[in-house]
């Protein structure tokens, strides 16, 4: 796909996305089987654009090693400095800190009892000045007008089919070679 980058001699490693697995496929087949407008038209375009970024990452690392060498650069790294095995031992520390001051002090005791008290309270007071129910009637009412709106305007719809085609103009782009690419920008 990329004839212009630069080819690498280092190995890449096995890439897990190159076969997509059964529930991504079932995930494509279900954006293909959406009406193509509105949300529809948005998921396929938004799927179709992922693959090509994915498509296009997968090639430039493969042509210039990128994978390998930070894994390699970062097991030399680790290898001189002990990394993982100094952030095993500061993570041990810590937790037995954590542990004493607990002990210590009772603070998990504690914070489960003013947690409870909290709690109590609060539903104390919505059973007396009915907070949920005022809220959902609010959201209710909120959610009709939402519905009224977008019935009279199909702004959603407008909306989700423009954003499919920037999504489809972009992945043209993406899956164009480099060197065609200019002519278009």
């Amino acid at each position: 796909m990329s004839d212009s980058l630069p080819k690498s001699d280092a190995p890449v490693p096995p890439s897990n996305t190159s076969t997509p697995t059964e529930e991504e496929e079932e995930v494509v087949e279900e954006a293909v089987s959406v009406p193509a407008s509105g949300f529809g038209s948005l998921w396929a375009s938004t799927l179709k654009l992922a693959n090509a970024v994915t498509e296009r990452t997968q090639d430039i690392d493969q042509n210039l090693g990128i994978s390998k060498t930070v894994i390699s650069v970062s097991k030399n790294v680790d290898e001189k400095f002990k990394v993982q095995e100094n952030a095993a031992n500061i993570g041990t520390a810590i937790t037995h800190s954590a542990k004493n001051f607990d002990n210590t002090f009772q603070v998990m005791e504690k914070s489960k009892r003013i947690g409870s008290a909290v709690g109590n309270t609060v539903t104390d007071l919505d059973e007396k000045l009915h907070v949920t129910a005022t809220t959902k009637s609010i959201i209710d009412s909120t959610g009709q007008k939402l519905q009224e709106f977008e019935s009279n305007t199909k702004i959603l719809e407008k909306s989700s089919n423009a954003l499919a085609k920037s999504a489809d103009w972009a992945t043209e782009k993406i899956k164009m070679k480099p060197a065609d690419a200019d002519e278009d920008w």
